[in-house]
Parts: structure tokens; C-alpha cells; sequence
């Protein structure tokens, strides 16, 4: 199927459509972990629920999940067992800061200004539902408990969704000129620093947590934090947060190989798991935004480019199919489809190699991972065609919706 452009825009009015009439509630991949008997299971360090869980696993663990996996992977499965347990629809954060980016790229693109009151009113919804557990600065979490090696809390703050959220306040203020939206991006930026722990690795590396409940040192997360605390620096021009995301970009960068490619984590948390999609090109989105916010002063171009050229070069298969790993294909999964097509759209300015590529993979996932209605996302592929057609907003259908504008907004200035 050629590119297309009026289908572009047809399948988002359809995607839109559908969320608002959901009224942005849907279920999640992992709502599942927050439910009662996993919570219960993870804490007491089940063997059997760790060898479907865990990110890296043993030769035995893999032949379980090879046994088990037409059971747990089945769409019907995930229905009975959220109703069993009343595991309901509901409004995540972070689909409300995706759908906000998503709007206003929309709106950069052409000029909509009904999709900038959508906007506000998505940021209106997050003003009121956030620091529910009282930290004192805008933040937001998971709606549900996440049992990793902390178990975090409801609602517990988390800095890679307070980065989207912020992020999204950011590019609302660069629209409106209206202070309040840059104050409440400022004030994640204060939450990241008084709350998040700081691992001050040398005198010019430092890491941010993930949460304030956790000491992980995961690289993403310093790309995410340092985005904001440069777009917020950029109005501001406060020299902590020019100081910290030198320090904490500093410390990410260190951590890529010499092929250019980032693991998931540093070696310091003896976690460096595979190369993979998602976590690649947010990196890539991310430093893409310090740099723009830096400008001539972005000290990390020889990384940046070194990220770019080993990113493009090993996550997309030749018919347009976004890779999960840098050594694997299956599954193929909506949030790295999604992200992919995001870090392809924001290197179009960059890399005359990604607006084609990004054509090409819209094409893919508008054949491949959609319903027949073209108006909501499937979940994964698994190797052999079997098809999980379980289905989220927050997971898929948010991210597709600021992916393809943020493609229209690319191919508006060609």
C-alpha cells in the first residue's frame, strides 16, 4: 500500500473519534500487575509468575513461557481475567499528556484551533489529578499499584510520565503564551528535583530514580528529565536546571556503546537487557529536544549522530515492520510501532533517511495493526501471525494519535 496522506488523516479523525467517545478510558497491558493475585504473587517472588514476567530469562524460563504463552497471551484470557478480578477501564495519565502532544501537533500542522481547546481541556483534566499522594509539586503516576522490586504505589509519581505530562504543558505554553502552563511544566521539573533520588555517580554524572520509590539507574529516564529541564530552562534560563540535565545527560551518554545503541539500563543496576525499540527511539526523541532547547551549545552531537545512524539501521525490516529488539522481530507491538514512528517524524528535521521511513512504517501499521474500522490499535503480533487483539488507548491508541501528528506536522514543512 503506497503512502498515503488523506488516509493519514482519515485514520487519525477515526482514532480521535473513538477515544473521546471512550472519554479517554480504556484498560492497559499492565493494569493486570496491579491486580490483587499478581501484587500478592510478586511480592512473595513467584517463581512461575518471574519466568512469564521477567525481562531476561533463563533457558528454562523461556521453554515455560513457550508452554504457557497461547494461554497468557490470549486476548479472550485478559477479558475473563479483568472481569473476574473488576479490573475497570480508566483514565491513565499519560494518555492524557499524549493525546494533549498529539492535538497540538495537529494544530501546529494546520492551524485547527478547536484541537487547541482540546488541548487545554486535556491539561485542565491533568492539573486536577495530579500529586495525589501529596509531594507537593505537579506529578503524576500509575493508576494502579506496580509491584516491581519497590511496589509502588497508586498514583505512586513516576518521572517518565510527569516528563510526557510536563512536556505537553511546555508546547501548550509555546501556543498560548500563557504563564500557568509553563509553571506547571517548572513544577515537575522542582518534583524531579527534591524528590526523585539523585545518584551522583561523579561530580559531573549524576542519575535520576524512576520514582522516589526506587534507585535504578535507567537511561531513559535522565532523557526524559533533562527534556523538560532544558524546554523549562530555555524560558527560564535557571542554572540548576541547566546544571543538572548537563550532569544527567552526561551520565546516560556514557552509558551507549561504541556501535551507538543504549541498553534499557546502566551496568551499575547489573540489568543491561537487550537493545530495544522503545527505549532507543525515546532516547533519540529526547536528546532531539535538548538539543533543539540547547541549541549551539548541545555538547552530545557525535552521540546523537552515532544513536541515529545505529537506530535507523536496525529496528525497521525491509517491508516496513518495526523491529521489537535490535536482534529480534516478534513480538511486534503497538507502544514501540508508535514510538518508532514518533522518533522518525522528529529526525525528519534531522536525517533526510527518516520522514520516508516513516512514511513507509505508517503505511505498515495502518495495514497491519489496526481494525478493519481503522479506528483502534491492536496490541501485538507474535511470531507465526497470531494476533493479540487486546486493545488500550494509553498503550496504543494515544501514542498513535501524537505519531501521526507529529508525522503531518513533519510532512507539512516539505
Amino acid at each position: 500500500m503506497p503512502y498515503d496522506r488523506q488516509l493519514v488523516s482519515a485514520v487519525i479523525e477515526r482514532v480521535i473519534a473513538q477515544v473521546e467517545r471512550s472519554a479517554y478510558r480504556s484498560h492497559d497491558p499492565y493494569d493486570l500487575l496491579g491486580s490483587g493475585p499478581i501484587v500478592w504473587l510478586r511480592a512473595r517472588k513467584s517463581r512461575a509468575l518471574n519466568a512469564i514476567t521477567t525481562k531476561e530469562p533463563s533457558r528454562k524460563e523461556k521453554l515455560i513461557r513457550a508452554v504457557v504463552a497461547p494461554i497468557y497471551q490470549s486476548t479472550y484470557t485478559w477479558l475473563a481475567y479483568r472481569k473476574l478480578f473488576g479490573i475497570r477501564p480508566v483514565q491513565h495519565p499519560k494518555t492524557m499528556g499524549l493525546m494533549m502532544q498529539g492535538y497540538l501537533a495537529l494544530y501546529r500542522a494546520g492551524g485547527d484551533t478547536g484541537l487547541l481547546d482540546k488541548a487545554k481541556q486535556c491539561a485542565s483534566w491533568l492539573r486536577e489529578h495530579s500529586d495525589q499522594l501529596g509531594f507537593g509539586h505537579y506529578c503524576w503516576g500509575l493508576p494502579w499499584v506496580w509491584p516491581s522490586e519497590e511496589q509502588i504505589p497508586r498514583f505512586g509519581p513516576q518521572s517518565t510520565i510527569s516528563a510526557v505530562n510536563g512536556l505537553a504543558f511546555m508546547e501548550l505554553f509555546d501556543a498560548t503564551s500563557e504563564r500557568q502552563y509553563l509553571d506547571v511544566a517548572r513544577s515537575v521539573c522542582d518534583f524531579y528535583l527534591n524528590h526523585l533520588h539523585i545518584d551522583r555517580v561523579a561530580d559531573d554524572k549524576w542519575a535520576f530514580s524512576y520514582t522516589p520509590y526506587d534507585k535504578t539507574h535507567i537511561i531513559n529516564v535522565n532523557f526524559h528529565c533533562a527534556a523538560l529541564l532544558a524546554r523549562v530552562w530555555e524560558q527560564t534560563r535557571e542554572q540548576q536546571y541547566l546544571d543538572t540535565l548537563l550532569k544527567v545527560c552526561n551520565f546516560s551518554i556514557a552509558e551507549q556503546r561504541p556501535d551507538g545503541a543504549w541498553h534499557y539500563s546502566s551496568a551499575l543496576d547489573g540489568f543491561v537487557n537487550a537493545v530495544d525499540n522503545t527505549h532507543t527511539g525515546d532516547n533519540l526523541e529526547y536528546l532531539t529536544i535538548i538539543r533543539r532547547a540547547l541549541a549551539q551549545d548541545f555538547p552530545y552531537e557525535s552521540a546523537y549522530r552515532k544513536g541515529i545512524d545505529y537506530y535507523l539501521d536496525h529496528f525497521m525490516t525491509a517491508d516496513g515492520a518495526p523491529r521489537y529488539t535490535d536482534t529480534e522481530i516478534y513480538p511486534i507491538e503497538s507502544h514501540p510501532a508508535c514510538q518508532m514512528l514518533i522518533t522518525l517524524s522528529v529526525l525528519a528535521q534531522v536525517d533526510a533517511r527518516a520522514l520516508p521511513m516513516a512514511r513507509k512504517l505508517s503505511d505498515w501499521v495502518v495495514e497491519n495493526m489496526m481494525n478493519k474500522k481503522r479506528d483502534k490499535m491492536y496490541y501485538r503480533i507474535y511470531e507465526g501471525g497470531r494476533v493479540d487483539r487486546n486493545h488500550s488507548i494509553s498503550w496504543g491508541d494515544a501514542w498513535l494519535v501524537k505519531a501521526l501528528g507529529l508525522l503531518l506536522e513533519a510532512e507539512a514543512r516539505v
